[in-house]
């Protein structure tokens, strides 16, 4: 256990760097991360870009509407979670993200 704790501290620390994604019930099987766009790390922008995101019931992503976030953000959020896929289920589904953009 005590070997543990700085090889988390590490990986945390190595997360911050990178943007963060939050999901709702569907499981994502596969993630790309987002591009952090040139113009928003020169202008030091951060923050939360929230999507919600139709997935059919094969896990494809259909349709990625960007609900909040800075205007710099939002495309390369929303170009990142179209190319996810979810865990098959019995229907279509409709879930929140959340991806953190942190300097």
């Amino acid at each position: 256990m005590r070997t543990l704790i700085p090889a988390l501290v590490l990986l945390s620390g190595l997360f911050a760097l990178c943007p963060q994604a939050m999901a709702g019930d569907r499981t994502a099987t596969k993630r790309v991360a987002p591009v952090y766009p040139a113009l928003a790390k020169r202008m030091k922008v951060a923050g939360t870009v929230k999507l919600e995101v139709k997935i059919a019931a094969s896990g494809k992503v259909q349709e990625v509407k960007v609900l909040s976030g800075h205007p710099l953000l939002g495309p390369a959020a929303k170009e990142c979670v179209s190319q996810w896929q979810f865990a098959p289920a019995d229907t279509d589904s409709t879930e929140l993200i959340e991806l953190e953009f942190k300097m």
